[in-house]
């Protein structure tokens, strides 16, 4: 996933990207941290109730990206994703919808859709986010 996203950020940065940019990982330790927060986190809530945990994934689904581009802690990066989705839930609320739609419709043709589905659900939580905090994003190309 450290790697993943390291490609991601690339592209978001307007950097040349190549295979070898998806296998740079960064902050793997505090990555692996803060994925483990995140998940127990969501699965209490999904064992409280559907709601809570739908909330938790929601609220939390820009952890790890914060772990990755702005080396923060686990705790500051949970609390960064939350701050975040809380301040600007309507459009938050919006790319988790649309990421799950697409990851959906990916699923159901065969599994084979989500080779697309997933990289763009990924690519549109790193603009989300780098739009959200005022991060860098390049420009489009003509």
């Amino acid at each position: 996933v450290s790697a993943y996203l390291t490609g991601l950020l690339d592209i978001a940065d307007g950097r040349p990207v190549a295979v070898g940019s998806f296998f740079r990982p960064r902050n793997i330790g505090p990555v692996v941290i803060t994925a483990l927060v995140v998940g127990i986190i969501t699965e209490i809530g999904y064992a409280l109730c559907f709601v809570p945990g739908l909330i938790a994934s929601i609220m939390l689904m820009f952890a790890i990206i914060a772990v990755v581009d702005r080396n923060h802690s686990p705790v500051d990066a949970v609390k960064a994703s939350f701050d975040i989705a809380k301040n600007n839930f309507g459009p938050v609320f919006l790319v988790w919808l649309v990421s799950a739609l697409l990851v959906l419709v990916g699923a159901v043709v065969c599994g084979v859709g989500l080779l697309v589905a997933m990289p763009v659900a990924a690519l549109l939580h790193v603009y989300a986010w780098r739009r959200l905090t005022g991060g860098q994003l390049a420009p489009a190309s003509p």
